[in-house]
């Protein structure tokens, strides 16, 4: 498990060099290219009018200027006169200005082709995946919205239900990852392998279908739709973080973390960022395309990060969710990714004896992440599991889920993750809402997965200029482990087998892509061209 995901921080991405390497980042990479994108230039926009629209034009014209017939007597004859004698000098007028409008149309159509070129030229970077500003395809072929079949207005738990189950059927989600965790071909494929090492026969047939299911997905869904997760943020003084989670029901607000120097008089000069986000809002994009592409990117990072890749007679086999521990790291009681130094920043200090390496299918890694992920998600008693005790909150200061600098953490009982980080290997629906958090949550100064993919964030041209950003796959690749991969072209081996991590992300996105019938042509796949956070 090569990406390391930093919640909390406001830092970038580490670099790579991180411990703990998955199964399937500890290939040997070979070399592929990349994804084409189309370059072309979209025409001009502005109506020709054709000679027919010219005629009828001066016909009206012409019609105008001419007196009316009086019906009455010598009014009558006046007029008929009128135009007898009138008529070879109309029709010079009528011609002149029949000229005149022409030329002004033709004067008009060529400068509109003029301003089109030039914009296309110098905007170029936005059509066929280049550059910020695309549109329902993170950048890519320009198409227009469509509304989605399902209600995107209810952002309440039976809404966000309504909505995944509308996109993914538990059949579609069963044909996606037919050997997951736990199941029987899973079981039979380490049969096949000899069971080698930490997965013994024993340990192995212990396992049960209970972990990676969609009703665990649903339920974690539901879970995470009665919450708004709340992250302000002095702007030039980053260190400076208020954490909190609202509870939409009853409309509480509890105070996660209260924030290093918050309040203090000297960050009144720095203006508040206060970023909120109602995991209730989980595919409710106004076009339908993009919630396809969202599914899609979801899946495909959460099929990668705990991926397996087999070898059955001759051909590479990739399954998505095979594992749900860190590979190399199954059953550790160490203190990997432990960080005690971030005391009194990180209000969640390692306990001892207990390892914080990746669990769960997005792979929550260190101390303080649990720490965190734990609070948001279990705010209060109505939230906290029954099957792990009583709920016991125990700080100082009557907010659940802050130690007070300097507090004991043998204090901290409430926190169920950081006492108890081995609880995401036995509760699948607790896994799935750690993932779904991690994908809608900002991490300032980087945006969401949720909003790349549908568009709600679109860069800058600075944005373009510096790192190469655009909106779309490629971007939630950036924003999940841009220290690591960024810069990275996809590589395949001489059978044209993915043996990166960026070309599995990217394999596994165009696979579900398609299974869910979302339309990807000309998005920003390739992460090559793009660079991670100073």
């Amino acid at each position: 498990m090569n990406e390391r995901k930093d919640i909390r921080t406001a830092s970038a991405p580490k670099k790579a060099g991180t411990p703990g390497a998955s199964r399937m980042d500890r290939m040997s990479p070979q070399r592929s290219a990349a994804p084409s994108r189309s370059a072309s230039l979209q025409k001009s926009a502005t109506p020709q009018r054709s000679a027919g629209t010219q005629r009828s034009m001066s016909a009206s014209w012409g019609a105008h200027t001419q007196p009316k017939p009086n019906a009455r007597g010598a009014g009558a004859a006046y007029a008929a006169s009128s135009r007898s004698t009138g008529t070879r000098g109309d029709v010079r007028i009528q011609k002149k200005w029949v000229i005149i409008i022409a030329a002004a149309l033709a004067f008009i159509l060529t400068l509109s082709v003029v301003i089109g070129v030039v914009a296309s030229s110098a905007g170029g970077k936005n059509q066929g995946g280049k550059g910020p500003g695309g549109n329902g395809g993170g950048g890519g072929t320009h198409r227009p919205p469509v509304k989605p079949g399902v209600d995107i207005t209810d952002f309440s738990p039976d809404g966000v239900e309504a909505r995944i189950r509308w996109y993914l059927p538990e059949e579609l989600f069963l044909k996606m990852f037919p050997v997951r965790f736990g199941t029987q071909g899973w079981k039979d494929h380490w049969e096949s392998q000899g069971y080698p090492g930490y997965w013994t026969k024993e340990r192995v047939e212990s396992k049960t279908d209970n972990y990676y299911t969609y009703d665990n997905m649903i339920e974690a869904a539901r879970h995470m739709a009665t919450r708004i997760h709340r992250v302000q943020r002095h702007i030039g003084a980053e260190y400076s973080v208020r954490i909190s989670v609202i509870d939409k029901a009853s409309g509480n607000e509890y105070i996660i973390d209260p924030g290093d120097g918050f309040d203090a008089v000297w960050n009144n000069a720095y203006p508040i960022q206060d970023l909120q986000t109602d995991f209730g809002k989980f595919l409710t994009a106004e076009d339908d395309n993009d919630n396809r592409r969202e599914l899609a990117g979801w899946l495909a990072n959460n099929a990668h990060e705990v991926g397996e890749m087999a070898n059955i007679d001759g051909e590479q086999i990739y399954w998505g969710l095979f594992y749900n521990e860190e590979v190399g790291k199954e059953g550790s009681t160490d203190s990997a990714y432990s960080q005690a130094d971030r005391l009194p920043y990180e209000p969640w200090p390692a306990i001892p004896g207990k390892s914080y390496h990746g669990r769960g299918p997005k792979q929550v890694s260190y101390n303080f992440n649990y720490g965190l992920l734990s609070d948001i998600l279990f705010t209060d008693e109505s939230y906290y599991p029954a099957q792990y005790g009583e709920w016991n909150p125990s700080d100082n200061d009557g907010t659940p889920g802050v130690i007070p600098e300097g507090a004991n953490p043998e204090h901290y009982k409430n926190n169920l993750w950081l006492n108890n980080p081995e609880i995401l290997l036995q509760d699948g629906k607790t896994a799935w809402m750690s993932s779904l958090m991690f994908w809608m949550t900002p991490q300032p100064p980087k945006m969401s997965c949720s909003d790349v993919m549908t568009n709600r964030w679109r860069p800058t041209q600075a944005d373009y200029d510096k790192y190469g950003f655009e909106s779309g796959f490629a971007m939630a690749i950036i924003i999940i482990n841009g220290g690591v991969e960024a810069g990275q072209e996809e590589l395949y081996d001489d059978r044209g087998y993915p043996v990166n991590a960026v070309a599995r992300r990217i394999m596994f996105y165009k696979r579900f892509a398609e299974m869910l019938g979302a339309n990807i042509e000309g998005e920003q796949l390739s992460v090559k061209d793009m660079i991670a956070w100073e």
